[in-house]
């Protein structure tokens, strides 16, 4: 916690949330991350729960049986650290397993506050509810239902409270007065809301192996849009709308990019092959009502174009494939300075789930900078 901005006032209120749910018999074994490598939950938590979960994966959700333990539970509050990381994916996770999930945005943190920031605003476009003290102490919303907590409040049902949080005080809390909720679609207070692809409807299809979130709009010949790595459909924002004045644009996220969902690897990773991308996006496309369209893919998005003409001849009407090499040829070229100038190549080839757990280590920006 010592790295984590105001990780005094993250670890306090996560406490107090914990002495909460104690109190009215609601609290569950923390969750804790590789606790080997990164180190374990300090003594303070650790005696305030009934048990660690652990886990070696982001996405708590993918911890084998983690689901299984909450059969019955529909609502979820979540806390720790880093919010970027473990807590965004096990976020995200709960939302496609159907729960509905009450993030404490006092009682996460990361190590800079734009990571914690981006992280909030995507996990309230998926769906999650943002909670927050207002100018003074953590006031949690638990008055519906439920068994009295220790200062004579009706708790919330929301029941399960599970934390994947590193180092933490121990300052004892009573829980609380209502907080109002933040809209998943509003923006924070004092700022506007960015409208990103004027007049573009934003939407999610259910593909036959994963969900695509994507944004269209526009009107003429059916028009697919794929974004490279490592960006997402969001790439487009300034061309999308020129494009609409003579095409139905339709902007994708490509399967585990951006908002689209990322199923568990399958052992020989075929289901995050360029076969498997090309498979969602047509049939994101005849979902759409568009059996035959014009496509057009930048890097990553030009690598499934190319494997989508090769599968699918028959939809492709006429592709453009943007700034990138073969895969092969890549390859074939590849020598000490390619390696070092396009180190996130043989990086990211690496076995699962190494490039994960050491890129949740390093700020967004700077990976992203470094590879693009």
């Amino acid at each position: 916690m010592p790295a984590i901005e105001d990780g005094g006032s993250v670890t306090a209120n996560a406490r107090r949330l914990i002495d909460a749910a104690g109190d009215a018999e609601r609290a569950d074994p923390l969750t804790e991350q590789n606790a080997e490598g990164l180190g374990g939950t300090v003594p303070g938590l650790r005696s305030a729960t009934a048990g660690l979960a652990h886990k070696m994966t982001f996405d708590a959700c993918r911890m084998p049986g983690f689901l299984d333990q909450l059969p019955d539970r529909r609502d979820i509050v979540v806390a720790g650290c880093e919010t970027h990381v473990c807590v965004l994916q096990s976020v995200l996770g709960l939302i496609a397993a159907g729960r509905r999930v009450y993030l404490v945005r006092d009682a996460v943190g990361s190590r800079r506050a734009e990571g914690k920031e981006t992280a909030i605003r995507r996990m309230e476009r998926n769906g999650a509810e943002n909670r927050h003290d207002g100018d003074g102490p953590l006031r949690m919303a638990w008055h519906r239902g439920g068994s009295k907590a220790a200062t004579g409040h009706r708790s919330h049902p929301m029941t399960r409270l599970f934390l994947a949080a590193r180092s933490w005080d121990a300052p004892i809390a009573q829980a609380v007065q209502r907080q109002p909720a933040v809209s998943s679609r509003s923006a924070p207070a004092g700022e506007q809301p960015v409208e990103i692809m004027p007049g573009f409807t934003l939407t999610d299809i259910e593909t036959s192996g994963s969900r695509i979130r994507l944004r269209h709009g526009g009107s003429g010949p059916p028009l697919l849009l794929l974004h490279g790595n490592p960006l997402t459909h969001v790439a487009w924002h300034k061309m999308a709308p020129r494009l609409a004045e003579r095409f139905h644009v339709v902007a994708a996220d490509l399967r585990g990019y951006g908002d689209s969902s990322a199923p568990p690897e399958e052992p020989d990773s075929s289901n995050y092959s360029f076969r498997a991308m090309a498979q969602d996006q047509v049939e994101v496309m005849q979902a759409l009502g568009h059996d035959r369209f014009y496509v057009a893919g930048h890097d990553r998005g030009g690598r499934t174009t190319h494997r989508m003409c090769l599968d699918h001849p028959d939809k492709v009407l006429k592709a453009a494939i943007i700034d990138i090499v073969p895969t092969l040829d890549m390859w074939a070229a590849m020598d000490k300075e390619a390696a070092i100038g396009g180190w996130h190549w043989p990086f990211m080839a690496q076995p699962a789930d190494f490039p994960e757990r050491m890129l949740g280590g390093v700020d967004p920006d700077c990976s992203c900078a470094r590879s693009c």
